[in-house]
């Protein structure tokens, strides 16, 4: 994707990702799943095709643009807040869990030295995954039912599939990232896990 193109795309992201738009683009979402029209869900995901370069890309080379300096200095005015935010809720989060038995956690300790953007919880096997994400999606919850691919499917690292790594298809396949972010309040954490009732 050339880098007009990413900035076209994070803006329409953010855009669709508005207070005001976007409880008409989780209805499409929601359709997108029940449908399973994976040409877009797919768009939707943050993770890439992992690529080999030979030589730097020239982008790499290209000095930061004012605009993107902007963006950048921008995230750091409430960076500390923001921070303290979501290991609040985090904590919060694995407090109301920590119990579940189908449920496994990557730590229990929340500090500056551990913030997640976004919590994520392991469930033990598929199904119950699936059932999360469907309840979240009846009840309008916007959770995300995957973190990165694993690596083990990308074609660049195919040569170190005899490593078998289990471990990595299987919290591929199993986790769910939960929302921490400012605009959680303790209701909307509530909700969130009664998902897992």
């Amino acid at each position: 994707m050339s880098y007009k193109k990413k900035i076209l795309f994070v803006s329409l992201i953010q855009i669709l990702n508005s207070k005001i738009i976007f409880p008409f683009f989780f209805l499409f979402i929601m359709f997108s799943q029940k449908k399973r029209l994976t040409f877009f869900l797919k768009k939707y995901r943050t993770d890439y095709k992992v690529h080999k370069f030979y030589k730097i890309p020239k982008i790499f080379l290209k000095n930061m643009s004012n605009f993107q300096f902007y963006l950048i200095k921008d995230q750091f005015i409430n960076f500390s807040e923001n921070n303290r935010i979501r290991i609040m809720n985090s904590q919060y989060i694995f407090e109301k869990l920590k119990n579940n038995k189908i449920l496994n956690f990557p730590q229990d300790k929340f500090n500056e030295e551990n913030i997640f953007i976004d919590f994520p919880v392991i469930c033990k096997n598929k199904k119950y995954k699936r059932l999360i994400w469907e309840k979240s999606l009846e009840n309008f919850i916007d959770i995300k039912n995957y973190y990165y691919t694993n690596c083990q499917n990308q074609v660049i690292y195919r040569k170190f599939n005899r490593l078998k790594t289990n471990n990595s298809k299987f919290i591929s396949d199993n986790i769910i990232m939960l929302p921490v972010n400012k605009n959680q309040n303790k209701k909307d954490l509530d909700k969130l896990c009664n998902l897992f009732e």
